[in-house]
């Protein structure tokens, strides 16, 4: 089976390399696709996501490895890359800059000999599923297999993430304890008390894999507290 591939960033605030810093007092950056730009998947509650070339994907995997590997998910882990400190050659600099810059408007400056946004950055989750379009005629579905890779983002720079961009008609930032109850809950309200559910929705093959990591993540430290 031929997979399209995907990168998905799971964007927190705060700089903390280590991973057992993923605490609930954190917020993870969440995005609602433009219905203007997104015909397929309007209003939807999701992460920054883009298509990339296998070559380049392929880049970021052979970096890492795999902890656990379920039917359709795996576990990954890398060592962090710092923007700061590493360039744009770098696969995963790259992908996560082009992301901020193409769909996050957050470019600015980093033409000028800085980084727009600084972070810091790894590969953490690969899942693999379907999804569903509507079809030609009216009623019918067409599918199309996903392979994703979650790519995690710590920045201390989220006051220079906008509101909107093209291809986001809402970006906001919610804490990690209430985007999982949103997800759970299927209800986008838990998430952030602004968006109505009956406009807007949470679900797809990116926020089920940040779902997967960040409840995991989640999960191992209070057991180790």
């Amino acid at each position: 089976m031929k997979y399209s591939l995907v990168i998905s960033l799971i964007i927190l605030d705060g700089s903390d390399s280590a991973i057992d810093t993923i605490a609930d007092n954190k917020n993870i950056l969440l995005c609602v696709r433009d219905p203007a730009r997104n015909l397929h998947h309007p209003n939807v509650v999701s992460v920054p996501t883009q298509r990339i070339p296998e070559s380049l994907f392929q880049a970021i995997v052979n970096k890492s490895h795999a902890c656990r590997v379920d039917v359709s998910s795996t576990l990954m882990d890398a060592e962090f890359v710092d923007n700061s400190e590493t360039r744009g050659h770098n696969p995963v600099i790259y992908v996560v800059e082009s992301l901020l810059a193409q769909k996050l408007g957050v470019s600015e400056g980093s033409y000028a000999g800085h980084a727009a946004c600084l972070f810091r950055a790894k590969p953490v989750w690969l899942e693999r599923g379907c999804v569903n379009y509507p079809g030609v005629s009216q009623g019918d579905i067409e599918t199309e297999p996903i392979e994703m890779l979650s790519i995690l983002v710590l920045t201390a720079d989220a006051g220079r993430f906008p509101r909107r961009t093209h291809a986001y008609s809402h970006i906001l930032w919610t804490p990690i304890p209430k985007f999982l109850s949103s997800f759970e809950h299927k209800n986008v309200q838990y998430a952030h008390p602004d968006l109505d559910p009956i406009e807007f929705c949470i679900h797809g093959l990116c926020v089920s894999s940040a779902y997967k990591f960040l409840k995991g993540m989640r999960s191992r430290m209070h057991a180790a507290l």
